[in-house]
């Protein structure tokens, strides 16, 4: 059974969009009926292009509470959005759009305001994607395209400037041309999990942040791709998606534990089919990823799956005849 307390969000627990709302940053929507809704608590953000052409996504909030999708009225345009990472506070939402000279940006998006906002520090000439907070809501990781290359870049909503990454920097010196994509950093993104391509292939990696260091896991590294890390705020533990060999088939989703360094077991989860995009709940207990594998509604689907019982439920009420994709996974 979920736990559903009523969550209070208050100017305190929003660091980031109340703080740019009050401060008069330049927005580029305003509410819009039927009002902002701040509320739920275990929530699924996702992109879908249901009831579009493929690739035509939109941003999308799933209550696994009431079973039910929650309003976001502002946010989405005629524009593909996507990508959407929800932090803790459950009122701060920042997605991957069309930006003003044609290139992809991140907005922000106030679920309690229902106001769009974006800062040049974010949403700046280049393409920006790959958006994803630190637990405590007050960093924003994301990846942009510097010409050559994607790399990591941090945002301090608090300070309003972007943090340095040295380490991850410097690698470009010795490795040349690579991309540096899909952060996942922890409570403090200081440690952040991420995919890298440095080897030829994409890898998952950790960065901490304190030392200025990459930590290299074998596990997380194989002669296939391992892509769409997913770290819990504590650190704990890490799911991805791979198509290593040794697996079920196609891309099949993982979850590691960095305390003991062994894999959890997820017999039952994967298939025959792709599985990606895995998003964990707190304390690594249920797994949100997407799956294009038979008994679903459309193309690609939300499932969950337990890993303490082993459980395998798809999230049909959240998905549709189309693509839902991208899935983040807020709880207690």
């Amino acid at each position: 059974m979920l736990i559903r307390p009523t969550p209070r969000i208050s100017l305190a627990a929003l660091p980031l969009l109340t703080m740019l709302a009050l401060s008069g940053c330049s927005s580029d929507g305003q509410p819009v009926a039927p009002g902002p809704d701040c509320e739920g608590f275990n929530l699924v953000s996702f992109a879908s292009d249901r009831d579009h052409a493929a690739g035509e996504t939109d941003i999308y909030l799933y209550d696994l509470d009431l079973n039910a999708l929650r309003a976001l009225p502002g946010l989405n345009t005629t524009a593909p959005e996507h990508h959407p990472a929800l932090a803790y506070d459950r009122g701060t939402l920042a997605f991957v759009g069309s930006g003003g000279a044609g290139n992809d940006d991140i907005i922000l998006y106030n679920r309690c305001t229902a106001i769009r906002l974006t800062l040049p520090e974010i949403a700046s000439a280049s393409s920006e994607a790959d958006p994803a907070f630190s637990g405590d809501g007050r960093l924003l990781a994301f990846a942009r395209d510097t010409t050559t290359s994607w790399r990591l870049r941090m945002f301090d909503g608090q300070a309003l400037k972007l943090i340095a990454l040295p380490a991850l920097d410097s690698l470009a010196a010795l490795f040349g041309p690579y991309q540096d994509r899909r952060p996942a950093p922890d409570q403090t993104a200081g440690l952040i999990a991420y995919a890298s391509n440095r080897a030829g292939n994409w890898d998952v990696w950790l960065y901490d942040r304190a030392r200025d260091s990459v930590i290299d896991i074998p596990e997380l590294r194989s002669a296939g791709d391992d892509d769409d890390p997913w770290l819990t705020p504590d650190g704990s533990f890490l799911a991805f998606a791979s198509n290593r060999a040794g697996g079920a088939g196609g891309w099949d989703v993982y979850v590691f534990d960095l305390r003991s360094r062994t894999f959890v077991d997820v017999s039952g989860l994967n298939s025959a089919s792709d599985e990606r995009d895995p998003a964990l709940w707190k304390n690594g207990s249920l797994v949100v990823f997407t799956s294009n594998r038979p008994g679903g509604k459309g193309r690609t689907d939300l499932w969950t799956y337990n890993t303490s019982s082993h459980t395998l439920v798809p999230l049909s009420l959240a998905s549709s005849p189309g693509d839902d994709l991208e899935p983040g996974l807020i709880s207690p």
